[in-house]
């Protein structure tokens, strides 16, 4: 999934003072792995709001305390190692790419240069259960660290099932940015994602919400990967990866 995830994802907290929060579980989402969008919630199951003029400094110690109990990201465990102990494991894709990260600021999306990452996904695809692990770098030399650490990792499990009379093929997912559901087509060319994040109530988001379109004749892989309070947008990531894959060469490929 570049994911699912992979493919796919995670973003940053943007530009401003508003953006500087410390909750541990809240910094690991900033990444991943949607073309339509689930419907969105109704408003009627909306948490209050939380807007950006909250007082700060409560925002800060909550997020402290959460920080302090809260649990490591998730990740799946094995003591297998798939290129040895599974040699045929379906298909394995490669992805590299970059993300653009921008904020929702009184109506308008502004871009904030210095969350953007440069990241790969390695996605395995094994029959209906598909395999990400994303990895992502934060370069740029004015980031202050406010989404976290300047290289994450994250995890991505889906399960797929067989697909409908209509050719809708659903998926449930469990990942390192939390668990939630999505769905694509026969062909897996077009994928949404709708995850919950496992963040504290005083964060400004509560949801991802991602969409990807695989262009596998191109070679490309485009996501949008959006941070949500309910169904209030907060922040998004568009993200573009190109595919890489195995090949042999007859002589080194680099010479001097």
């Amino acid at each position: 999934m570049s994911k699912p995830s992979p493919a796919t994802s995670p973003p940053a907290l943007p530009c401003g003072s508003s953006g500087r929060f410390a909750s541990a579980r809240a910094r690991t989402a900033r990444a991943l792995a949607g073309a339509s969008i689930p419907p969105r919630e109704p408003a009627t199951d909306r948490r209050p709001h939380r807007g950006p003029r909250r007082r700060l400094g409560c925002l800060l110690v909550a997020l402290t305390l959460t920080a302090c109990g809260g649990a490591p990201p998730w990740m799946p465990l094995s003591a297998a190692t798939p290129d040895r102990d599974d040699p045929d494991d379906g298909l394995t894709l490669v992805w590299i790419g970059h993300g653009a990260c921008e904020r929702l600021e009184r109506g308008a999306w502004v871009r904030c240069p210095t969350l953007d990452y440069a990241f790969t996904v390695e996605q395995r695809r094994r029959g209906a259960r598909w395999e990400s692990v994303k990895t992502l770098r934060r370069h740029h030399p004015a980031y202050d660290g406010s989404a976290g650490p300047r290289i994450q990792t994250y995890f991505f499990v889906v399960d797929y099932a067989a697909p409908d009379a209509d050719g809708r093929v659903a998926a449930r997912v469990r990942s390192s940015l939390g668990d939630g559901t999505g769905a694509t087509d026969r062909e897996f060319r077009a994928a949404t994602l709708a995850l919950r994040a496992p963040v504290s109530r005083f964060a400004p988001f509560d949801r991802y919400r991602i969409t990807q379109a695989y262009r596998y004749e191109e070679g490309r892989l485009e996501e949008l990967v959006e941070l949500d309070d309910g169904d209030r947008p907060w922040v998004r990531n568009r993200e573009v990866a190109r595919l890489f894959g195995a090949r042999t060469f007859d002589a080194p490929p680099t010479r001097r």
